[in-house]
């Protein structure tokens, strides 16, 4: 079992729904007890100095004092890390920070990282997204934001922040004591919403895995894959105009996922092209009635709007009994969002942009914080749009960099565009727009070990691999009980260097 101690409850709620999303809902009958403290006070000082004498493993996100520090070999420096405002220049290819993490790749923890660096900004179309898959690193002091300025002395740091090729701070370090180890994470919420989460998830679940005690990892992917790969289309403009894309990844036998704004001008030649696709194998999922941001400007509107989209595509998709799964306009969400979705009877959605509500920005896919029941999510962010392509010089770099960091890190890589209409998003052609599409495809097919599955296939998964209950018993075996069956893939569980599945 984990144990949080934290006085902020934000940062408290945020950090124990990711840690539900990677290591699952566990019941534990020996002695496994791993600590959390975020920015610890004084009191939770004097209980790390005790628990560190223990056989046990502790994480520290966030603020930390000159004592505990010391402890944990490092130096409190004063912070002087500030972030310029941003500033934007299509003639660059992307748009970044000059503060960046590196990651140690040759450190054990790093083994399963795809990170190489991590700017604590990064943009690929004004400050809206970022292809690579991260959320921003800010320096306001609040709970997202680099806690504190730190040298290393006695440590080992695995990440270290830098300014240009200066040196600036440690990010992530680890102390190993004879009997306990310490991760140190220079943020609030860790790490949560970038691929280097897995350090986290390895030093809980793979660190010292004969001498202390590990928590069992749930695979964000199905067992006998390497990668899952998901294309959709949002349809805010147009549905029939996805035909020629639809039509270029049958041609290679995968299926893709449409996310339908059902208030925009629909006629009959729209939704037979839906009930073809969709009796085809392809997904459909709410992308709401009128593409409000937020899904409405409250509860009620964002009830309304969730609700009514999902009947209309019920009764106009024949063979649709029943639509389980949505897409967030702008990638934007409140909780009052996400509640009016599951109070309309969704049981998932996709979202998470570095733009906004950092919260439902996911590495790993599961439940989501601030809700009052589970519902689940999985983050895509990398979106495959002309101005993009052509930003970088008319290459696919920066989208073969995201898929080869999901691919190493065994998760779930996303991608989408969008159907022409009013707005071409930056394409100068659908002969264009397809060829770059198929260029990707064929690029993605060279890798073992890909899967490739529809939106509601993924939150299928996504739902089942949530709700599985894990007992480890006093023998320290792992019984792995599942409950839901959507997917007819098979979920599988790390558990001290042996592998169950379910």
């Amino acid at each position: 079992m984990i144990h949080i101690t934290a006085s902020n409850k934000m940062a408290y709620e945020i950090v124990q729904k990711a840690f539900t999303r990677s290591h699952g809902n566990i019941v534990s009958h020996n002695d496994t007890n791993i600590y959390c403290f975020i920015s610890p006070n004084a009191e939770d000082e004097e209980t790390i100095s005790k628990l560190i004498l223990n056989q046990t493993k502790v994480l520290i996100f966030g603020k930390i004092s000159e004592n505990l520090a010391e402890i944990l070999g490092l130096e409190l420096q004063v912070n002087k890390m500030k972030l310029a405002d941003i500033t934007f220049d299509h003639d660059n290819e992307e748009d970044k920070s000059a503060y960046k993490i590196r990651y140690d790749l040759e450190h054990p923890l790093c083994k399963h990282t795809s990170l190489e660096e991590r700017y604590f900004y990064r943009f690929d179309f004004t400050n809206e997204w970022n292809n690579l898959g991260y959320g921003a690193i800010t320096t306001d002091d609040g709970i997202w934001s680099v806690s504190n300025s730190l040298n290393a002395l006695n440590t080992t740091s695995i990440a270290t922040i830098y300014k240009a090729s200066e040196e600036e701070s440690v990010f992530i370090s680890l102390k190993d004591f004879e009997s306990a180890s310490v991760l140190f994470v220079n943020r609030e919420i860790g790490t949560i919403d970038g691929l280097d989460w897995v350090i986290v998830e390895d030093f809980l679940s793979r660190y010292r895995v004969d001498h202390l005690p590990c928590l069992p990892l749930v695979c964000d992917i199905p067992d006998g894959y390497n990668l899952v790969a998901s294309s959709r289309l949002d349809c805010d403009q147009s549905i029939i105009n996805t035909k020629p894309v639809v039509d270029l990844y049958k041609k290679y036998n995968i299926n893709i996922s449409l996310g339908i704004s059902t208030g925009i001008n629909i006629d009959t030649t729209d939704i037979e092209h839906l009930n073809t696709f969709y009796d085809n194998g392809g997904a459909v999922l709410s992308h709401t009635i009128n593409h409000h941001e937020y899904w409405g400007e409250n509860y009620t509107v964002a009830y309304d709007e969730a609700q009514g989209s999902k009947l209309w595509l019920e009764e106009n998709i024949i063979h649709l009994e029943k639509l389980k799964y949505a897409v967030s306009p702008f990638h934007s969400n409140k909780p009052y969002s996400i509640q009016a979705l599951q109070d309309a009877g969704y049981e998932g959605f996709i979202s998470g942009i570095i733009h906004n509500d950092p919260e439902y920005l996911m590495a790993t896919s599961g439940v989501v914080p601030f809700v009052k029941e589970s519902i689940i999510t999985h983050s895509e962010q990398c979106m495959l749009h002309g101005d993009c392509y052509h930003r970088n010089n008319n290459s696919l770099e920066v989208y073969k960099q995201s898929f080869q960091n999901h691919y190493r890190g065994k998760k779930i890589f996303g991608y989408l565009d969008h159907p022409f209409g009013d707005y071409d998003y930056g394409w100068k052609s659908e002969e264009e727009r397809l060829s770059v599409h198929e260029a990707f495809i064929k690029y993605i097919n060279t890798f073992e070990g890909v899967k490739w599955m529809t939106s509601t296939e993924i939150l299928d998964f996504v739902v089942d691999k949530s709700s599985i209950q894990l007992e480890i018993t006093s023998e320290d075996e792992l019984v792995c009980k599942r409950h839901s069956f959507n997917s007819s893939e098979t979920i599988n569980i790390h558990y001290k260097n042996r592998v169950y599945t379910c």
